[in-house]
Parts: structure tokens; sequence; C-alpha cells
């Protein structure tokens, strides 16, 4: 995982901490100082105004893989002095996409005989862009190809009963963030219905060239 950088928010004599890019699925801590001559000793966290950790000797605050929800307002408050004064600094965290939703896409002819191609695709923000993912791809909810670094899956010689709901789910590698595609219906044509189609098509094409004929040759004659 990719080092956070560092933002500081002062507020009198306290500094709270906190990274200034977050992703989904990251780990973070976020750390509550004084500034400099200033001696203190419990800290207290909140969220949205709300106490998420009492009064601790811990100055940091730790949070596992982060998601949507992680973002907000935090605060962080700070016993200072011998007479008990307290002062505290507060900054918002915002959560960035790791990669977006997938979509899964269908390339070729989708006729019984034929080759089938199938993509899951999802865009990775250029920070992140080192970031290894893995693509499962599914059948009416059932694997069709397990987890792999490939976004395409090839179904050669398809057959009637390749037809139904397909999706595909992408994955960090750990695991931690993953997103899944809404279905895509396929449905797999076959050979005898594929060729009365073609041949329907030829015939109104041809309908029409004839009929562009012959308006052409009564315009010019007429």
């Amino acid at each position: 995982m990719s080092p956070h950088l560092i933002s500081c928010y002062i507020t009198g004599n306290v500094i709270l901490q906190t990274p200034l890019y977050v992703y989904e699925g990251d780990d973070i801590t976020i750390r509550c100082h004084l500034r400099p001559g200033y001696n203190g000793g419990l800290t207290m966290w909140y969220k949205e105004n709300r106490v998420i950790r009492g009064w601790t000797d811990y100055a940091e605050y730790l949070i596992r893989k982060v998601d949507s929800n992680t973002a907000g307002t935090y605060k962080c408050e700070k016993d200072v002095g011998p007479y008990g004064g307290k002062y505290y600094d507060q900054s918002s965290i915002s959560v960035e996409e790791l990669f977006t939703t997938p979509t899964i896409k269908v390339w070729g002819h989708q006729v019984e005989g034929g080759n089938m191609t199938l993509t899951c695709e999802t865009n990775i923000p250029p920070p992140r862009r080192n970031t290894q993912l893995q693509v499962t791809f599914y059948r009416e909810g059932w694997i069709v190809r397990r987890s792999g670094v490939s976004d395409i899956y090839e179904v050669y010689n398809v057959q009637l009963e390749h037809s139904g709901k397909y999706s595909c789910e992408v994955k960090t590698t750990d695991g931690r963030v993953r997103k899944r595609s809404a279905e895509r219906v396929i449905q797999i044509e076959d050979n005898m219905g594929y060729t009365r189609q073609n041949i329907i098509r030829l015939t109104l094409s041809g309908c029409v060239i004839i009929a562009a004929a012959l308006l052409v040759f009564y315009h010019i004659n007429g």
C-alpha cells in the first residue's frame, strides 16, 4: 500500500493529523498532537460530534479497511496542562473509489457455433494505477471463470445453453474491496434462426435497392 500524504489542521494548541488521500480498503491512522511547549495527557475522539473513543492515553486512532461510511468530520480533544484546560482540532476525511463498479460487455455474434468474448471493464484512479485486481465471471450466479488477472472471458463454439445472465466481479488481491457488475442478458441464437434473419435482411435490402432504381428510372424517363 502506498504511503499516505499527510495534511495538518491547526486549531489552538492541538494539531489533528489526517491522510490527505484515502481510498477504499486502506488502513489509516489519525493522530492528535499538542503544539510544542504544551504538555497533555488524555485524548478523546469524535466523529460528527459523537464520541467514538472515550478518554484514553492513545493519541492515535486507527481505522481499518475504510469504506464510504468512514468519510466524515473527525475531532480530537486533549486535556492540556495542570489546570485541566481542554483544546481540540477537527478535520474532514473523504474516501475515494479505489476502482469503479465494473461493466460487463459482450463482443462478437451470439450465434450457435460461433465465438463470444466478454470483457469486465473498470477504471482505477492514476494515483493507484499499480493496484492489482482480480476478475471473476458468472452466469446465472454460478462461476464460469474463476478469479484471475485477465478481464477477458472467451467462449468458443457457443451453444444455446450458454444463454443467460452474465456478470463479473472485480476485487483486490487481498479481497478488501470487491464490486460486482450489473447482469447482462445474453441470448444465443440458433443457426437456423440466424440464417432466416440474414435472408430477411438481404431480401429487404434487395427490395430497397430495386425500389430506388425504379424511382431513378421513372425520374429520368418521366
